[in-house]
């Protein structure tokens, strides 16, 4: 019953979660300009699902979940597979996104890291355990309301203070500008092409829920080619943010630049608008992985177990009780972690070779089987 416009602002508000914000500012600030420049590889992947992944989902038709379509092409061990797969990615990446909160809380609102991760942590869970799938894609829409607003105030904020766009590049040392030749361009390379020929992060478990939710291979076109044509913008303003808080405050090494700017450079007002922003941004990441980890350990891992054993369960009560339990997890993990990239980049390596790679390939047409799924998800699995 979505209509294109509700999926677009909720798949652009899940995609725009912590590390695009914080996490990326913080990459430009230190590295350069070669962040931005592997970020091309978003809205680059994003055509690449319009034109020749959606036109192929018309025969997944009745799946619910990520598992749901590896099953499907693979077998239901397959789907039982990725489900679990898909449940501890999503559960790395809410973690991800209540350490995000806590940074946000402890700069910005002088909360202890404990209460910080508790606090917004406790909130998303609820709404998401208890409201589902609509409280989630509802608050999206908010969300990305917000976001729309607190990124350009904080880009037009700070390029002004350093004298304009012009000012920023002029007052750049040579190594920030550096790409090919830059330091760490193989791992930026690794960024670039994982966002581009892998695109784990626009069909993880929440996309895919997304995807599904659509009410065909033309709506799911339109919902992506609308992604590719907003996300550079939103690419630029972060890039802007980045190298601005390098220019403005070159020595800070304590707190996110983000946050710093919010402190030192926003009127009252405009900061407790910046900081709204800033929850908002994050939760909506971390509700839509909550959400879709809940339903893939339900639906995925435990219900074909218990048809396996005979045993009948309440799939809603289930979900719930196991969003419930996520959150609490997620929480512990935020509270012993210190870094959103690190995270981001576990989760991506365990997605991205396990279930996106077979998924695309299944879709493209390949020739699909158990076995082959099963090879190349051993071989990943002793290379990781």
């Amino acid at each position: 019953s979505y209509g294109t416009s509700t999926l677009v602002l909720t798949l652009l508000a899940t995609q725009m979660g912590g590390f695009s914000t914080l996490g990326k500012v913080q990459s430009i600030f230190s590295d350069g300009l070669i962040m931005s420049a592997a970020a091309i590889g978003y809205p680059i992947s994003y055509l690449f699902l319009a034109f020749f992944v959606a036109p192929r989902l018309e025969r997944f038709e009745g799946c619910l979940t990520l598992g749901d379509v590896m099953g499907r092409l693979y077998g239901p061990t397959s789907k039982w597979v990725t489900g679990v797969v898909g449940f501890v990615y999503s559960s790395i990446i809410v973690a991800s996104q209540m350490l995000a909160l806590s940074f946000v809380c402890t700069s910005l609102l002088q909360l202890e890291k404990g209460w910080a991760v508790v606090l917004g942590g406790s909130i998303i869970t609820f709404y998401s355990a208890f409201g589902g799938v609509k409280s989630v894609a509802k608050t999206d829409i908010i969300q990305f309301g917000m976001l729309i607003v607190m990124i350009p105030i904080l880009a037009t904020v700070v390029t002004n203070h350093t004298g304009g766009i012009s000012g920023i590049f002029q007052q750049l040392p040579a190594t920030k500008l550096e790409v090919f030749s830059h330091p760490k361009f193989n791992e930026y390379l690794v960024f670039f092409l994982v966002w581009t020929l892998f695109p784990a992060g626009r069909l993880d478990p929440p996309c895919m829920q997304r995807i599904l939710m659509a009410k065909s291979g033309k709506q799911v076109r339109s919902m992506y080619m609308t992604g590719a044509a907003l996300v550079p913008a939103f690419e630029l303003m972060i890039m802007f943010i980045g190298l601005g808080a390098f220019i403005a405050y070159p020595n800070i090494k304590s707190v996110n630049p983000t946050l710093h700017i919010i402190e030192n450079l926003l009127p009252l007002g405009v900061k407790g608008m910046a900081t709204a922003g800033l929850f908002a941004v994050i939760m909506s990441t971390g509700d839509s992985f909550m959400n879709s980890a809940g339903i893939m350990l339900t639906h995925d891992v435990t219900k074909p177990l218990s048809n396996k054993l005979s045993i009948k369960f309440d799939e809603l009560i289930f979900v719930k009780v196991a969003t419930l339990v996520l959150g609490t997890a997620a929480a512990f993990v935020a509270y012993k972690s210190t870094s959103i990239v690190k995270l981001f980049l576990y989760s991506t390596a365990l997605l991205g070779p396990l279930t996106t790679i077979p998924l695309i390939a299944g879709i493209m047409g390949l020739k699909t089987d158990a076995k082959t799924f099963f090879t190349a998800f051993f071989t990943t699995l002793a290379a990781f």
